[in-house]
């Protein structure tokens, strides 16, 4: 990944005035574009850049080419570029092919070396002799001082004359005919010659491989001029104008305070029940059975067998499960007899689900609410009764949050991080229950905390047994490589995880969201309905799947959409919502004509909007879309409501139209999905936070969907009560769920969070202090109060770290460009000022905490062993400030660095055999793989 601020500066290069540079072309031809690697990516831009303009009213016919050149294909060319080359691979032209490019300059054709792409001329490695007739200078060099751009040509008319410095780079001297474009006196880093009734061009450097801060935008714009001065071909076109400039009118914002739709209050209700204990374990010898119905639900199938494993670890009884078909069972409040057909009598049982012993007792699930449970003694039986379906058939998780329930609150059960050193079980060997009466329910009707690196990003093929990265996981495929690890490890240690989620009691009964809905549409309706589509850069509608996007001025599209969302519910009638949001943007635009331009208001806060030039990335800064958008989704909800009445459509807050609306409003049938909430970064989390109210003022239902867990580079860090803040707030403002991307597994660095926020996504009413109390308690028994000034001390830390981030990004900062990656303020902007954020010294305090936690734990190995596993999360933020730090210097210590990054990678290496869920290095060295490129390190460093 190049820099990003590369990318960004692109944006204000030619985006109006590449028309004039072409203008006094007569002659047809076309442009051939040569490169390989570099120099592909340059060609790739130059000609997206300049070739296609954004707003021109012709088209330059062009083809770009991965290989060398052969002057025999010049042909009806009007102009050729060649950009860097493989030094080994390419092969010097011959006597005559250089006689043959000559012979088609001075026919009229413009030819553009750039970069090292003169060694087409190359007699040998340290001579050109081939380069006077073609260049005008004697020999290539390399430039030393600061160059100074020429301002006596066409090329370089109106550009800066600032200094610019261009190391490393290749210039020209001892010049005959050339001109300077870029020179010091002595030598030109780029130079002009002409050659009959043609013209040679010569640019000593490649554009990727420059830094804006030495004139990029100038050397770009030479690049450009050179290749528009030639004969180029152009020809009218139905090009669309394609401008960054919104058309909407000036609105002036309400505010209005969000109405509180909901009562946070404890989920569980718990009833003073009588009689004795139920027995279920006794010196380790199993009292009870577990019985399940004649033909349970899945569910409580499951949870039988989920209970009778998890109470064979705690108390070492192994309980039998059984059918209630199996048994003579005698039901009775006092006392039930419980025979199996030989004889046996057990003392006491634990029926779950629905059964008919409960509905003789009047215990079943039929007033539960959806996903929720009841645990109650009747005599000797213990009853986990659970709302296993919906009525319409979808299956929930009721039962076995019961099981969940029961280890947790009646048995000390405890997971605070998945595997086995994370789970808590006290020594049992004697287990009585009760007497009790508690029914619980969730708050939230949808609870995601998702799975990164679950098995969705993976397959496995069926003749080989190899596992491959698919989709997002190809992400996580490239940072094994990376740590020197294989794939297959990574996906058979992570299933691992499974358990902790399911214990949780994370899951949800609202068949809702607003996933990307379109994917396909290309394919299916592009050829009949190409005005569906978003106006792209090219000044085209042509879309590159899966990510296409939609022009939101079309009704017929509307029309269509609605339709589409209605035969959605026929299909499947069980959906309480269906998306209707657009596809998150890749490598199509959001459509900018004029039609929608007009949709934007001009005082719209500044959002992000990213599309290509050629295959590079560029962004620019637009008013958020939200107006727009919201405009388009109210109109699609409306026509699904003629058809459908009660159908409601889910929509995002994402992206540039994270913002709220000026004016536009959603209608009652809608379902608004957030994606905000950013706790590295003070003033991102600001207007996350306002966002959300002037969202929930007027939208219906809300769930909220963060990218906050992917944020921190997998460094210490504790948000716990930012965390519980926000969950509360938003419950209160009419927040129906939560849908958290991801949890990526820095469980010794960041686990904390992803606890304390599963207990509240089904309670949100919970003291955040009390659970983490508890965790610590559980966890670390005698070291607790050390653990917890641990863990105090971290989020203290964060705090501070985000402060620190909202003062570098404050008045600078656009609406959604904290949380994307490849912005200059997403990963890379926090990455690099890691030594700055995690200094050596902050680290030694915390180190000192766990070992003050250590001293308070001596003997009690288990604890030991998660004050430990705690502490990797501090040998890899020390590793992080040593790497980035000595990157940062790297001009001083460019011995020093690769030293460090062999060594860092080798830790990293037993970090992942020993202990798996301290750092997850898939999510972690992906985000750092621009890092390893830029310093040349390979994977066997």
């Amino acid at each position: 990944m190049k820099s990003v601020f590369f990318r960004i500066f692109l944006v204000t290069i030619f985006l109006s005035g590449a028309r004039t540079f072409a203008d006094n072309a007569e002659k047809k031809g076309s442009v051939l574009l040569y490169g390989e690697g570099a120099g592909a990516l340059d060609a790739s831009y130059l000609a997206g850049l300049f070739l296609s303009p954004p707003g021109a009213a012709y088209n330059i016919a062009h083809r770009i080419e991965e290989r060398s050149p052969k002057p025999d294909e010049f042909g009806e060319a009007a102009v050729v570029l060649v950009a860097s080359l493989n030094d080994k691979a390419a092969q010097p032209w011959t006597a005559e092919e250089t006689a043959t490019a000559e012979a088609w300059v001075a026919s009229g054709g413009t030819l553009v070396f750039l970069g090292n792409s003169p060694v087409l001329l190359a007699e040998s490695s340290s001579r050109l002799g081939r380069l006077a007739p073609l260049l005008g200078a004697t020999q290539l060099q390399s430039p030393d001082g600061p160059q100074r751009v020429a301002g006596d040509s066409p090329i370089t008319e109106g550009l800066t004359d600032e200094p610019w410095m261009a190391p490393g780079g290749w210039a020209g001297s001892g010049l005959t005919t050339a001109r300077p474009l870029l020179t010091d006196g002595q030598t030109a880093m780029a130079m002009g010659n002409s050659l009959g009734d043609g013209q040679v061009f010569f640019f000593g450097r490649d554009v990727s491989r420059l830094n804006p801060s030495t004139g990029i935008q100038s050397y770009a714009q030479m690049i450009g001029r050179a290749i528009l001065d030639g004969n180029v071909l152009k020809t009218a076109s139905l090009r669309e104008p394609w401008v960054l400039k919104a058309l909407g009118p000036e609105i002036s914002p309400t505010r209005e305070t969000p109405p509180q739709r909901q009562t946070l209050k404890s989920t569980v209700q718990v009833t003073k029940a009588s009689g004795a204990a139920v027995g279920l374990v006794k010196d380790g010898v199993a009292d009870a059975v577990i019985i399940v119905g004649t033909t349970p639900s899945r569910t409580a199938a499951k949870a039988a067998q989920t209970l009778r494993q998890e109470l064979l670890r705690l108390t070492g009884a192994d309980l039998a499960v059984a059918k209630e078909s199996t048994l003579e069972v005698s039901p009775s409040e006092e006392g039930t007899r419980i025979q199996t057909p030989d004889g046996k009598t057990h003392a006491s049982a634990i029926v779950i689900g629905d059964t008919d012993i409960g509905k003789s007792l009047g215990v079943t699930s039929d007033d539960l609410p959806l996903e929720g449970y009841r645990m109650v003694t009747r005599g000797n039986l213990l009853f986990l009764c659970g709302s296993d379906r919906r009525p319409d058939g979808f299956e929930l998780e009721g039962s076995n949050f019961a099981v969940s329930a029961l280890l947790e609150r009646h048995c000390g059960v405890r997971w605070l991080w998945p595997g086995e050193l994370g789970s808590v079980y006290p020594e049992t060997k004697t287990l009585a229950i009760g007497p009790l009466d508690e029914t619980d329910a969730p708050a939230l009707r949808i609870r995601k905390l998702r799975d990164t690196g679950g098995s969705k990003r993976f397959e496995t093929d069926t003749d080989t047994g190899e596992v491959r990265a698919i989709g997002a996981g190809r992400s996580t495929g490239r940072s094994m490589k990376l740590l020197g690890r294989d794939l297959e490890t990574q996906v058979k240690r992570h299933s691992e995880a499974g358990p902790w989620f399911e214990h949780m009691r994370l899951g949800q009964s609202y068949l809702a969201g607003a996933s990307h809905a379109f994917s396909g549409w290309w394919d299916r309706y592009g050829a009949q309905h190409i005005d569906w589509f978003s106006l792209q850069p090219t000044g085209f509608r042509q879309q590159r799947p899966p990510r296409e996007q939609f022009c939101q001025s079309s009704p017929a599209l509307v029309d269509a959409i609605a339709r589409a969302t209605v035969q959605k519910f026929q299909e499947d009638p069980r959906r309480d919502v269906v998306s209707i949001a657009q596809n998150d943007v890749g490598v199509n635009s959001y459509c900018f004509c004029e039609a929608c331009r007009k949709k934007d208001p001009v005082n719209a806060k500044p959002a992000l909007v990213r599309y290509l030039i050629g295959n590079v990335s560029t962004f620019a800064s637009y008013p958020a879309l939200s107006d727009r958008m919201v405009g388009f989704f109210g109109e699609i909800a409306e026509a699904v409501k003629r058809q459908r009445p009660g159908a409601k459509v889910g929509v995002t807050a994402y992206n540039a139209y994270r913002s709220a609306p000026l004016a536009a409003r959603l209608p009652e049938n809608s379902l608004l999905v957030f994606v905000g909430t950013n706790y590295f970064n003070s003033e991102v989390l600001a207007s996350d936070r306002d966002n959300w109210d002037r969202w929930a003022s007027h939208a219906p239902e809300m769930i909220l969907r963060p990218n906050t867990l992917h944020q921190g580079h997998a460094l210490p860090a504790v948000f716990v009560k930012g965390i519980s803040q926000d969950l509360k707030h938003g419950y209160q403002t009419g927040m129906i769920g939560a849908d958290y991307d991801s949890i990526v597994h820095h469980w010794a660095t960041q686990g904390l969070n992803y606890y304390v926020l599963a207990k509240l996504l089904w309670d949100p009413s919970l003291d955040p202090e009390a659970i983490v109390q508890d965790y610590c308690a559980k966890g670390f028994g005698p070291a607790a109060g050390s653990i917890r000034e641990y863990f105090a001390a971290l989020e203290s830390h964060t705090r501070e770290v985000s402060e620190k981030m909202g003062e570098l990004t404050r008045d600078t900062l656009r609406e959604n460009e904290a949380d994307e990656v490849d912005t200059p303020y997403g990963a890379e902007f926090f990455i690099k000022r890691i030594p700055e954020f995690y200094p050596t010294e902050k680290i030694a305090e915390w180190r000192a905490l766990l070992q003050k936690a250590r001293g308070a734990a001596t003997g009690d190995e288990k604890v030991l062993a998660r004050i430990a596993f705690l502490e990797e999360g501090l040998v890899y933020a020390t590793w992080q400030h040593d790497f980035f730090k000595a990157l940062e210097e790297s001009s001083g210590q460019k011995a020093e660095l690769p030293e460090i990054a062999r060594k860092r990678r080798q830790d990293f290496q037993r970090m992942f055999d020993e202990n798996y869920f301290a750092i997850q290095f898939g999510s972690a060295l992906w985000r750092e793989e621009f890092f390893w490129k830029q310093t040349g390190l390979t994977t066997s460093q």
